[in-house]
């Protein structure tokens, strides 16, 4: 049984291992997010009409490919190894079985929203009672598998990064595989975390400036805390490495005939 105590322990220790770098590089890896949130708050797009909708999506995509190279900092700094600012831009040999993994993880709720989106917009003013009448079930269908993501594909960020899978077909496998005699405890964290992301959550609906910097600064600290807390349970419940014994036998041959050549030197 996995101790919330001691993953929050281990991610306390991991910030204050190198807190700037923390923060730093969850402040870049945010700024494609943060743009998109500037304009719309601006009124210079409009995030939930076109074309806003696929320029906020742009800006989306370009923020994932900053997640791999975050999630090697936080392990790196868990396992007390030296982090560098550059781990940001090494993490993108990474993106492209991460952001293919997230794409196809996020592919039914990306696809209920655009169909009702597009079904409102043709429907005017006056939607169809069909409509209406679906997005209830469309809402608990995206609650059910937001919940599914959770227990089989929450750690497809460390997969991707620290295992040995191939695209990213293999990260989800890989994900699914760890997560399996977890998936409550996964379930209980990310629970906790989005209870941590409802104070950002309502003062970013606050229409003032003071207020998108606090939501800015708040969106910050809760990447960190969610990136060394996941990490942390990743290390906690991934596979121990089996080693080679093939690999070991053949070692020990090559040490045994290299001692025998230097006694016969003697």
């Amino acid at each position: 049984m996995i101790s919330f105590a001691d993953l929050f322990r281990k991610a306390r220790a991991a910030f204050r291992r190198d807190w700037k770098l923390m923060l730093l590089a969850s402040f870049l890896s945010g700024v494609p997010g943060m743009i998109s949130g500037v304009l719309d708050a601006a009124g210079v797009i409009q995030a939930n009409r076109w074309p806003g909708s696929a320029l906020s999506l742009v800006f989306t995509l370009i923020s994932m490919f900053f997640v791999p190279g975050f999630t090697i900092i936080c392990l790196k700094l868990l396992r007390e190894e030296k982090a560098e600012l550059a781990d940001l831009v090494r993490g993108f040999r990474y993106a492209g079985k991460y952001v293919g993994a997230a794409l196809l993880c996020d592919l039914i709720p990306v696809g209920f929203l655009t169909f009702m989106a597009i079904a409102l917009a043709v429907g005017g003013q006056q939607p169809p009672a069909w409509v209406r009448g679906g997005l209830p079930l469309a809402l608990l269908i995206l609650a059910v598998w937001g919940i599914l993501l959770v227990l089989f594909y929450a750690l497809i960020d460390q997969a991707a990064v620290d295992r040995d899978t191939r695209g990213p077909i293999g990260v989800m496998r890989c994900s699914r595989e760890m997560l399996r005699g977890h998936r409550w405890q996964a379930f209980m964290l990310f629970l906790l975390l989005a209870v941590l992301l409802v104070p950002q959550y309502l003062i970013s609906r606050i229409s003032h400036p003071a207020a998108l910097v606090g939501s800015t600064l708040l969106s910050v600290l809760w990447r960190v805390i969610q990136s060394l807390l996941v990490c942390a349970f990743y290390e906690a419940i991934k596979p121990v490495e089996k080693k080679n014994p093939g690999l070991r036998n053949r070692l020990r041959k090559a040490q045994r005939k290299a001692a025998r050549k230097a006694q016969a030197a003697e």
